[in-house]
């Protein structure tokens, strides 16, 4: 082998050094690539979490609402009660409300009320309504009509209010799973006292902190004076 042949495969070792050397070089920036690639899923991990973070911040303003009424005779001495807790089962507040003479029914939407206007004043933007009503549940969903004249007026006053959240529910529960609520509104009537006889409805010790009558402590009064008489007591009497 002469020097220049051997001098031509050494520069082709050279040369296939090179093209090593830039395969290896190709192989660096397909790992670069990958890196890249790796840290752009880091970063759109990070920003998922992100967007998690934000979506739980906003399910924070998510409420379920206990509500019950209660009525000694019907219509009779009545009072509503409402617990209103975050979704994970942290009670934020619990309201009782005197509502004077009316029907256990107007007891029951014054204390659905009574949970929604809370819910609405804390900035919920999704409410869940626990009751074990099932004559209001089934109104508000749309399954019953409202055919009394009094409890239209109520029942618009809480479809308003349902307008006030991004999304509204409400479900039948047992009476044993609204123990609480019930507790409160009979807990009304009972610090209501004497002046429960003398119809002051709404002005009662152990009266809601919100001010003015409601529509519900209104309809009862109405209730006193006889405005309920074609209500009926059960729930198809009253559809």
């Amino acid at each position: 082998m002469t020097r220049k042949q051997v001098g031509k495969r050494v520069a082709g070792g050279r040369v296939a050094g090179k093209r090593v050397a830039g395969t290896r070089a190709a192989g660096s920036s397909s790992a670069s690539a990958e890196a890249g690639e790796a840290g752009k899923a880091t970063r759109a991990g990070k920003a998922s979490r992100a967007v998690e973070t934000t979506r739980a911040g906003e399910t924070s303003r998510a409420f379920v609402v206990y509500a019950d009424g209660a009525c000694r005779g019907n219509p009779g001495r009545s009072g509503a009660g409402a617990v209103v807790s975050t979704s994970a089962g942290e009670i934020v507040e619990e309201l009782a409300r005197y509502l004077g003479h009316a029907t256990n029914n107007i007891a029951e939407y014054g204390a659905l009320i009574l949970g929604l206007e809370a819910a609405r004043r804390r900035g919920g933007t999704e409410v869940r309504v626990r009751m074990d009503s099932e004559l209001v549940v089934r109104q508000v969903s749309g399954r019953y009509k409202v055919r009394n004249p009094k409890l239209r007026l109520l029942h618009a006053q809480v479809m308003d209010l349902t307008r006030s959240f991004k999304r509204f529910t409400i479900e039948h529960v047992p009476r044993d799973d609204n123990a609480e609520a019930d507790r409160l509104a009979n807990q009304a009537i009972d610090e209501a006292g004497e002046a429960g006889w003398a119809g002051e409805a709404g002005k009662a010790p152990g009266a809601s902190k919100a001010n003015g009558a409601s529509e519900a402590e209104r309809a009862g009064e109405a209730a006193g004076a006889g405005g309920f008489k074609n209500e009926g007591d059960g729930p198809d009497r009253s559809r």
